[in-house]
């Protein structure tokens, strides 16, 4: 049991997690609490704080003091305060930390802002592919606007296991093909000149981590993600044509370290009995008989207004031939 748990409280983990536990949680909130970063007054002494558990917390020896005596296990004399759990740590030395966890992208980064670097990490994360659904929508469905509830089957990150594959952290070991790279140097003859190429570790399959069969997680079965069914409330405007896209952020698959893709949903105009549409307009092939083409009269058309109907006056000596187009303003699809 330990004998003081606040840097603990700090890094937001449990007094008897493991090293991958106490990193994952220093790389959050090293990242959120950044001053560069977060420009709320107290961020930097939060960001010291942090720096200053993860210190004491990785290394096996601080922490086993610390568990045991608390802070004075670790500050000698040095004073500490329920409000300050460290004692003098300055904000170089917990720069210091933060570069060193960082290396490569840190140094990388070292003549641009922290913005500039954040950005870059998250540009680095590849985006998943777009889900594309067609939807069938009837013309009146179109004139009127639709609420319609769209079923498949996505691939989600792994619940039991949150993506990792194993049953816990510490069972994931780095690949002893190629030191944890992901890739190693493959070397072809051509003529009396030799090639090299990198190729992905065909032992771990470019991830550079190995696990044992027997530690993998039960439920995805080491492969991080499972499928599962899904329900989507999908809504088409009215005024909506054929083709046109509607698209749902984020809800594509996932994958870890993988940003998802959207669902788009594609409209499928389906071909309707009265009308035909063009743009924005409606046209309907009336039938009008000669008597009322030669001497006016009213002829009653459909609409898509749920059976209403609409009535045409043709006046006296106008006179309608075959294919003559005659305008009704407003009844057409929303714009």
């Amino acid at each position: 049991m330990a004998f003081e748990t606040q840097l603990y409280d700090l890094l937001g983990i449990e007094p008897d997690a493991n090293n991958a536990q106490i990193k994952k949680a220093y790389r959050i909130n090293a990242l959120k609490y950044h001053p560069d970063k977060n420009k709320d007054p107290g961020a930097q002494d939060v960001f010291k704080e942090l720096a200053y558990a993860y210190e004491v917390l990785s290394d096996p020896e601080k922490r086993r003091l610390y568990d045991d005596y608390g802070p004075d296990g670790i500050s000698g004399d040095s004073p500490t305060t329920n409000d300050n759990p460290q004692p003098d740590f300055s904000f170089n030395a917990a720069q210091n930390i933060f570069s060193h966890f960082f290396g490569n992208s840190m140094q990388n980064a070292m003549n641009q802002s922290l913005d500039a670097m954040f950005s870059s990490m998250e540009s680095q994360m590849r985006r998943g592919k777009d889900i594309k659904h067609p939807l069938k929508c009837t013309l009146e469905d179109l004139y009127k606007g639709r609420t319609a509830k769209l079923a498949l089957m996505k691939t989600v990150i792994c619940g039991s296991c949150q993506g990792l594959g194993v049953r816990d952290p510490s069972y994931i070991h780095q690949c002893f093909g190629c030191n944890g790279q992901g890739k190693v140097m493959f070397q072809r003859q051509n003529g009396p000149f030799f090639e090299t190429h990198e190729v992905a570790c065909s032992k771990c399959h470019g991830s550079g981590k190995f696990t044992k069969p027997q530690d993998k997680c039960a439920t995805c079965h080491g492969q991080t993600v499972v499928q599962e069914r899904l329900i989507l409330t999908v809504y088409v405007p009215p005024g909506s044509k054929h083709g046109d896209c509607i698209v749902l952020d984020g809800e594509g698959d996932q994958y870890p370290n993988v940003i998802p893709g959207n669902v788009v949903v594609i409209v499928d105009e389906q071909h309707h009995l009265v009308f035909k549409r063009k743009g924005h307009d409606l046209i309907h092939v009336a039938q009008v008989d000669l008597k009322t083409a030669l001497c006016g009269g009213v002829i009653d058309i459909p609409s898509l207004e749920g059976g209403r109907l609409l009535r045409v006056s043709i006046l006296q000596g106008e006179i309608i031939t075959p294919g003559k187009l005659k305008m009704l303003s407003g009844y057409g699809m929303p714009i």
